[in-house]
């Protein structure tokens, strides 16, 4: 990035690359992975969750814990992750003729200049056909759907900034299917030389502005949430665990558009920046999400056979002192069985031990007043007498049964143990459930299922590895 009284540039296009380039770039990529990785395992040790020795002079040791809980967790997101694609995929593969025209646009619209250089145009299908792949992407990617659509930032839907970055995660993949079809016609094109754009701002805000049906001045703030400038950049490398913004500032006139910040997520860079410049919006806007995670929760438990109360519940210890509440209440119509859920909905903290040692902190403070609270507050009740208090009719009379229910996480490697009156799991866990091991009985084999999840955990550890580090020897193993 240049300095900032650097006004305007004159760009036609990138430099060429070498092979001596290329070849130090991706060393010097593969020696900051090591770095950034050596780094993350110090911090381990600070949080305890990692211990270093030094065995020789040349050569440490870090023995990693390992908790079968928050594998648990990871786990049930890479199922969604991996459920999510297979439906594309599937999707995809009974369609046949749509790989069909795409191809041929590809190859009809796509063109090389100068020996080196990409040029293309496009359509308004096509531009539709890469949106709506970025939009199957997005589907299990954190924070894209952290607000409801009508949530408003500076004066803006939250919509309209999530549809700003599909249509740039849309462009990175119509980009990269025009330079492989390039590629395939001219086999001596260097990819690196023509993934990166280059774009003249004025332009951007103009095709972006025609995209969202909007003026190029409220585009430009839209842009501004995933622009990465000087500004930005010492909070950024404090928290590089995240991916870049999906603009990066040249100059004045001009922006990047790294491939790698549209295809590896841009939404948790947005929702920093959302967070940073709009703080009051943010706060109003977070309690939407209960909202949004309790109408989510009807997926599961659908009409007749279930009914979800469509608000939050106040209990109150006397006159109206508010003692706790409670984020969704969910009625089993056929065994007359009543949930009560505590809904979190974290944001993602990724490679950020500090952010992870505060949601784990604030879930162990909300869950230790929570629980007692609703366990007091039941006083061994059954289920019709407390849907009585909550407004609602149970023809049957069924027990009582408390789940806390975590969107992002819900265990953490040395955590206080899990109170056992509650069944803990996370949304990704619940659809599992749901979908791939097919529950679809009553509100109790939800409940056994998240306690058995957590009971018969298998303690997972990974494989004994040696890093080598400018002239180091680093292990990494479990902890026994």
């Amino acid at each position: 990035m240049r300095d900032e009284h650097d006004e305007t540039i004159n760009i036609d296009k990138i430099s060429l690359t070498t092979p001596q380039l290329r070849e130090w770039s991706a060393a010097a990529l593969y020696y900051c992975g090591r770095a950034n990785y050596l780094l993350r395992l110090l911090s381990m040790c600070r949080y305890g969750l990692a211990e270093l020795k030094k065995d020789r002079k040349d050569r440490f040791c870090f023995q990693v814990t390992n908790d079968q809980g928050e594998y648990a967790d990871l786990e049930a997101h890479r199922w969604f992750d991996s459920a999510v694609r297979e439906g594309y995929a599937i999707r995809q593969a009974s369609q046949p003729e749509t790989d069909n025209w795409v191809h041929e646009r590809l190859e009809k619209y796509v063109g090389l200049v100068e020996d080196h250089y990409i040029r293309y145009e496009s359509d308004i299908e096509l531009e539709e056909y890469f949106t709506d792949r970025a939009a199957e992407m997005a589907a299990a990617w954190p924070e894209h759907d952290m607000f409801p659509d009508d949530a408003t930032f500076g004066g803006q839907p939250f919509s309209m900034y999530r549809r700003l970055g599909l249509i740039e995660v849309g462009r990175a993949l119509k980009h990269i299917a025009f330079c492989w079809t390039l590629k395939s016609r001219h086999p001596e094109v260097v990819l690196d030389d023509i993934y990166t754009q280059c774009f003249p701002l004025n332009r951007l805000e103009d095709e972006r502005a025609l995209a969202l049906g909007l003026e190029p001045n409220e585009v430009r703030q839209l842009m501004e949430i995933y622009t990465l400038d000087r500004s930005k950049l010492a909070d950024f490398n404090r928290r590089n665990e995240i991916p870049a913004g999906l603009y990066l500032r040249l100059c004045q006139t001009h922006r990047l558009l790294p491939l790698q910040a549209a295809l590896a997520n841009p939404f948790p860079f947005m929702a920093r920046e959302l967070r940073r410049l709009y703080s009051k919006d943010w706060d109003r806007a977070v309690d939407g999400r209960e909202k949004l995670f309790r109408d989510e929760l009807r997926h599961i438990f659908g009409e007749p056979k279930f009914h979800v109360m469509p608000s939050q519940c106040k209990i109150r210890a006397g006159g109206d002192q508010i003692r706790t509440d409670i984020d969704a209440v969910v009625l089993d119509r056929t065994t007359g069985a009543l949930g009560l859920f505590q809904l979190k909905w974290q944001d993602p903290f990724g490679k950020s031990l500090k952010e992870r040692d505060s949601k784990r902190k604030n879930l162990e403070r909300e869950a230790s007043r929570w629980v007692p609270a609703m366990t007091d507050w039941i006083a061994g009740r059954g289920a019709r007498d407390v849907a009585r208090d909550l407004g609602l009719r149970s023809d049957r009379d069924g027990p009582v049964l408390l789940f806390f229910l975590g969107r992002n996480a819900i265990r953490f490697t040395n955590e206080a143990e899990l109170d056992p009156r509650v069944a803990w799991g996370t949304w990704h866990q619940l659809l599992r459930m749901r979908f791939e091991r097919q529950i679809c009985g009553n509100l109790e084999d939800y409940w056994r299922g998240l306690q058995q999840e957590h009971e018969n955990r298998v303690i997972v550890r990974p494989p004994r590895r040696t890093i080598n580090f400018l002239g180091l020897k680093v292990i990494v193993a479990p902890m026994v």
